[in-house]
């Protein structure tokens, strides 16, 4: 043994290697540019070292009563600004071609785009449907007493079954309409919006985070019942059934005033730990938001290394995981991340939805600990009086014995409720998992082992299709995830086409995939109806359109544009 090892020259060197281990290992996976769009010229956060934001402008014209145009506008701008430093994700999604397939008018469609939203089986959408129509029969015979308390009660059995799922108590979940509006109850139940000047920031792992929430918060109704939030837009049956108060009664607001971006795409977890050492802990955080599972590649975060890590460095802020891609992907054992069965809680708040990987309404929920003086004081906060003119809360989000008092005489529908009910019930009849205790846990075992069924046999047919063919830098490259690797998302790219096209041109056939600009390359989604028919015939559909665009050459929107991805930005943080 070298007589320097526990020294401070072998320590160094040892860091060092680590170091070099990990970048070289960084370079493997992230993948080069396509030849066919003009690399960006340089890094900017590099040169500039901005990540601090502030909202001082939209507070001023909130206060003042500005228009909702101007309000807008000031909005636009602030996003502009992020985007300028580090820029959001830019995903190809077709919502007029979705929803003509929800509808059945494409019966030959491919769907590989579960990781953003699932299709729900046939029987949890006629239980949902017929849930709403009784729901809309009550109200307009004017008894909304008895279709609160049906809403109750089906959000009490939902909340049961996802205590199962996630092993925490279910009085420890709060039901929501969407997941946007998931991540405004976690940030409120932090104190994120608290009016104090001497708060610090809130600091983001994602800026689309930074987005959704800045959006939820300015259109007064997190629920999105009139669709202007563009990242929370998919149908549900609130917004079919329409809320029982007045949008007038609401009123745009903005709590958190400051900030703050930190990087973990494409990095260890050493390296992650120094990004929030280095550029986290100095800002003095209020809360911090980051994600389970990465949306672009399905990448498993260590959360709980990472939750521990920041918890014993940074103590007063109270953490928040967005399992958004998490939730029906892997198990999730929640109560371990809040400390319910730990000594020491990794997360304070776990925000999840339904709407992905377990193919129900588009529900969100918040998990956390009541116990625990964080979730002690968000009760607090909620329970004196705070909420009633800062927050939206519903009958059935909370469980009655936190006394949490409605701020709306309002209820979630009945037919999200019963709709996601449905769906977990059916999930829970696969291969008789019905007749176990732990029925919805066992639920998510099946959905992972029948995916990652779907993304080898996918893996497969691609490398058997296109791997004689191109070779070197011109062969087919999968994103391989630096965590660890989950069912729902496999990441790729043909470095000869231009992948966001592609993508658009596959929609236009009924194949559904999405385009994820930070690394240039295709994301497909799996749910365990995907049969292989399907998977050979989104493959040879590929194959045909990337021959055609190879012999066009370079297209249009790229030669009109010359417009880079974004994959440096962001991975190059530090």
């Amino acid at each position: 043994m070298s007589p320097h090892i526990g020294s401070g020259m072998g320590m160094r060197l040892e860091e060092r290697m680590d170091t070099r281990m990990e970048e070289r290992m960084e370079m493997q996976q992230i993948p080069q540019l396509s030849p066919n769009i003009r690399r960006p010229p340089g890094n900017r956060f590099r040169r500039e070292r901005i990540r601090h934001f502030t909202t001082q402008r939209l507070q001023a014209l909130l206060r003042r009563g500005a228009d909702e145009i101007t309000v807008d506008k000031a909005l636009a701008t602030f996003l502009q600004r992020i985007e300028r430093i580090m820029p959001f994700d830019d995903y190809f999604f077709d919502p007029e071609a979705h929803a003509r397939f929800l509808r059945g008018e494409i019966p030959d469609a491919v769907y590989l785009n579960h990781a953003s939203i699932g299709t729900p089986c046939a029987a949890a959408v006629e239980k949902g449907r017929h849930a709403l129509t009784i729901e809309q029969q009550l109200l307009r015979e004017g008894d909304p007493g008895l279709a609160q308390a049906l809403s109750v009660e089906l959000a009490r059995k939902l909340r049961e079954k996802l205590a199962v799922m996630l092993k925490v108590d279910p009085s420890g979940i709060i039901l929501t309409r969407n997941i946007g509006e998931a991540a405004v109850m976690a940030a409120a139940l932090a104190g994120v919006y608290s009016r104090r000047s001497d708060e610090g920031p809130v600091a983001f792992a994602d800026p689309t985070h930074i987005s959704t929430m800045v959006n939820m918060l300015l259109v007064s109704d997190p629920g999105n019942v009139y669709g202007r939030d563009p990242f929370s837009t998919f149908p549900t049956h609130f917004r079919e059934r329409g809320p029982q108060y007045k949008e007038d009664e609401l009123r745009r607001w903005l709590g958190q005033d400051a900030f703050t971006i930190f990087a973990i795409r494409g990095k260890t977890r050493k390296q992650i730990q120094k990004e929030v050492m280095t550029h986290v802990k100095p800002c003095n955080p209020k809360a911090i938001v980051l994600p389970h599972v990465l949306r672009e590649t399905g990448d498993e975060l260590p959360i709980e290394e990472i939750g521990l890590h920041m918890q014993e460095h940074l103590w007063h802020a109270s953490i928040i995981a967005d399992g958004a891609q998490a939730v029906g992907n892997i198990d999730i054992d929640a109560g371990k991340l809040l400390g319910v069965h730990a000594p020491r809680p990794a997360v304070d708040f776990y925000l999840g939805g339904l709407h992905k990987a377990i193919g129900a309404p588009p529900m969100g929920f918040v998990a956390f600990d009541e116990r625990r003086d964080t979730g002690h004081e968000g009760l607090e906060r909620l329970r004196c009086g705070w909420a009633k003119n800062n927050l939206l809360i519903l009958h059935g989000m909370f469980d009655h014995s936190l006394h949490v008092p409605t701020t709306v005489e309002d209820s979630l529908s009945t037919g999200d409720l019963y709709g996601a009910l449905a769906q977990l019930e059916q999930l829970e009849c696969a291969r008789h998992i019905c007749d176990l205790r732990d029925g919805p846990r066992m639920s998510v075992y099946f959905l992972m082992h029948e995916r990652f069924r779907r993304r080898e046999a996918f893996q497969k047919l691609l490398e058997t299709r296109f791997g004689e063919r191109w070779t070197g830098k011109d062969a087919l490259q999968f994103i391989k995830p630096i965590h660890k690797a989950t069912s729902l998302i496999l990441t790729f790219r043909f470095p000869t086409v231009d992948m966001r096209t592609l993508t658009e041109r596959l929609s236009k056939q009924g194949i559904f995939l999405t385009y994820t600009e930070s690394y240039d390359a295709i994301r497909a989604s799996f749910s365990p109806d995907n049969n292989d028919e399907q998977l050979r015939h989104c493959v040879e559909a590929m194959a045909r359109e990337v021959k055609q665009m190879e012999r066009e050459g370079p297209t249009v929107r790229v030669q009109e544009e010359g417009r880079p991805p974004k994959s440096g930005s962001i991975d190059e943080l530090s």
